[in-house]
């Protein structure tokens, strides 16, 4: 059984889950059971790059999904084949929360400052905190989204959580260029940027429109597939300070057209975000750091200006800033004249763009792509049946023991049993000591 979740982070929040690998004995392929989360369009697209890599391998590839989005994927992937449940509300549940995340500037404030990682006590506290409920969260959003799939396709007394004590692989999307060192098992491997293609040409208006911004080169703006919009207020904001830039400005935005927007910037529903990154002209992207285009920008050296908004990519801007990859804002207080000095920074300072070169070229040079790798890991776990002997055993253990309470309870017994022993021992001395002493004085 596989399991790909996202760890943007490690600072993170639950990116993919890849729930099973149901393997028919036979040399020709194998039955893959994607299951994407309930929200993160942008992340389905990476779980269906994965499926589709496989059906190219000879695997049949069937997804799990909501009815009312069931017909749209399957216009989107004809080779796989498609299970559909009814969904209780837990998408609408997750886009509302999304939703509130965004409009609420106090929210954004709050979680914007959780991935700080700077060292006064109270950020400290705050990364505890959401480390602590944020896992809590997401595992009760699983039990009530997946119980009903696993118990249908993995057995009836079986659990999201029992499913995922007993994975034998996990795919994160994470590298070591961008992500912060840490500790991990043998039988988690790093994809980070798996979703990567070649760069492929513009279509002939949008490259006339690159090309015409000479030697001064062309900023690309989005803030994701979740946030298409902002307020009128803060799209203002945003139009000023591109109006000042020399730079032409490829902007994804889906609103009404702002008041103060410049000759120099081209609005679009969608942009070919990979390809233009891959562009030899573009300088910076503005970017709310989700996870995918910070690969893409890694990808390509493109220094970046980050607005992270909630979720993992708050995490993400900071390994960004820490990289010398780019710098971030405050969406939520950010100022025409603080986003224009921002941008001119990472364009002007040849720091940012050394930097974001040197990172590219060690992302780069690895033995095989990321995607190659995921499909030969998967295959790795079809093949043998399973990887045990790479699992760690520590999650199927009880909370006691995990975290090692009966161990602490033991030795904090023993501790108070011998130093009471000893306690007790030196009282009863020093009161046969005080009982001599007092007769000695009697007698005298």
């Amino acid at each position: 059984m596989a399991n790909n979740m996202g760890v943007g982070s490690k600072s993170s929040t639950l990116l993919i889950v890849f729930l099973g690998l149901l393997v028919r004995h036979r040399t020709s392929g194998a039955n893959v059971l994607l299951v994407p989360t309930p929200c993160g369009v942008s992340h389905w697209f990476t779980l269906a790059n994965i499926g589709q890599a496989l059906v190219r391998r000879g695997h049949a590839t069937t997804v799990v999904v909501p009815e009312d989005i069931a017909e749209k994927r399957q216009t989107e992937r004809p080779d796989f084949k498609f299970e559909t449940f009814h969904d209780e509300g837990t998408h609408a549940l997750v886009q509302q929360i999304d939703g509130n995340l965004h409009s609420n500037q106090d929210s954004e404030t709050s979680v914007y400052q959780y991935a700080n990682h700077g060292i006064n006590l109270s950020k400290r506290v705050q990364n505890v905190v959401f480390a602590t409920l944020l896992p809590m969260l997401g595992r009760w959003v699983a039990s009530n989204t997946y119980g009903g799939l696993v118990r249908k396709y993995v057995g009836e007394k079986e659990t999201i959580q029992s499913v995922v004590s007993k994975t034998d692989l996990w795919l994160y999307q994470t590298d070591h260029v961008l992500d912060f060192p840490g500790p991990s098992m043998p039988n988690m491997i790093q994809i980070g940027g798996l979703h990567i293609d070649a760069v492929s040409p513009l279509a002939e208006d949008l490259e006339s429109f690159v090309q015409s911004a000479g030697d001064d080169g062309v900023i690309v703006v989005s803030l994701g597939t979740i946030v298409k919009t902002m307020s009128p207020e803060k799209t203002e904001i945003f139009a000023a300070a591109f109006a000042r830039l020399r730079q032409k400005v490829v902007w994804r935005y889906t609103g009404e057209k702002p008041t103060g927007l410049g000759n120099n910037t081209m609005l679009l529903d969608w942009l070919p975000q990979n390809d233009l990154l891959g562009h030899p002209k573009t300088r910076a992207f503005i970017t709310h750091a989700g996870i995918n285009g910070a690969y893409e920008a890694l990808h390509h050296g493109v220094p970046m200006v980050c607005l992270p908004l909630f979720f993992d990519q708050p995490g993400n801007a900071a390994r960004v800033v820490a990289r010398g990859l780019g710098v971030k804002l405050d969406l939520s207080a950010v100022t025409t004249d603080q986003l224009y000095e921002a941008i001119t920074l990472v364009i002007t300072n040849k720091s940012y763009r050394e930097t974001a070169a040197r990172l590219s070229r060690l992302h780069r040079d690895q033995p095989q792509s990321p995607m190659e790798r995921a499909v030969w890991w998967i295959e790795h776990v079809i093949k043998h049946g399973g990887l045990p002997h790479l699992r760690a055993r520590a999650v199927e253990l009880p909370w006691y023991q995990y975290y090692l309470l009966d161990v602490a309870a033991f030795l904090l017994a023993v501790c108070t049993t011998v130093l009471g022993t000893v306690w007790c021992s030196c009282s009863l001395v020093c009161k046969k000591i005080c009982c001599k002493t007092e007769g000695k004085l009697k007698s005298q």
